[in-house]
């Protein structure tokens, strides 16, 4: 929960999330309690998931995984499809 808090927190404090000004409050004792909130009630949403329906949650979990590949594919995809070229930046004058 700590772990997961503090991400939420750290994405809205970047405004990486729908709602950042909401969700990159911290509370006077250093916890991000509308964080923390945020988390819990995606724990409980996937829990209550789970209870009804073991193959409702596999899917959501499988789609997560298949879209995380995706993203990670995105910048790999565009740089190949694009004009740009990359730079040497190990030699001191940029040249292979």
């Amino acid at each position: 929960m700590t772990a997961s808090s503090r991400m939420t927190y750290a994405f809205a404090r970047d405004r990486g999330l729908p709602f950042s000004r909401y969700f990159a409050v911290m509370h006077k004792s250093g916890v991000p309690v509308n964080a923390v909130l945020l988390s819990t009630v995606c724990v409980v949403v996937f829990g209550c998931i789970y209870l009804g329906s073991d193959s409702a949650l596999n899917a959501i979990l499988s789609s997560s995984v298949v879209f995380l590949n995706i993203s990670y594919s995105i910048p790999s995809e565009s740089l190949i499809f694009s004009e740009a070229t990359i730079v040497n930046r190990s030699s001191p004058t940029g040249r292979h």
